[in-house]
């Protein structure tokens, strides 16, 4: 768990303009994985679970407690990161065909 919370605090997005000069944001922070429990429940069952791929609804909590849909963009691997550690993961694997970590 402290290898998934340490990428989950480490993570950020690296955008390139189309005119070509980076600059750096941050996508928000997701703050919990609502379906994590069904998720732990799955899993718990061997089912093999492909979850925070970008599908989902972000949503906020209202003051009355309901959940409302906003638009916004959640950076996946940071969401993979918070639901690892949701369920005590003891490994986060992310598996990708890209070559490299490019920073410029």
């Amino acid at each position: 768990m402290a290898q998934a919370s340490a990428l989950f605090e480490a993570l950020r997005v690296c955008t390139i303009s189309s005119s070509a000069q980076p600059f750096w944001s941050t996508s928000p922070a997701p703050l919990e994985i609502l379906e994590a429990r069904v998720i732990e429940l799955l899993v718990e069952q061997n089912v093999i679970v492909i979850c925070t791929g970008g599908c989902g609804i972000d949503v906020i909590e209202r003051e009355d407690g309901s959940l409302t849909g906003i638009e916004a963009v959640i950076d996946k691997d940071v969401a993979s990161a918070l639901l690892a550690c949701q369920l005590r993961a003891d490994w986060l694997v992310m598996l990708t065909d890209v070559d490299a970590l490019y920073l410029e």
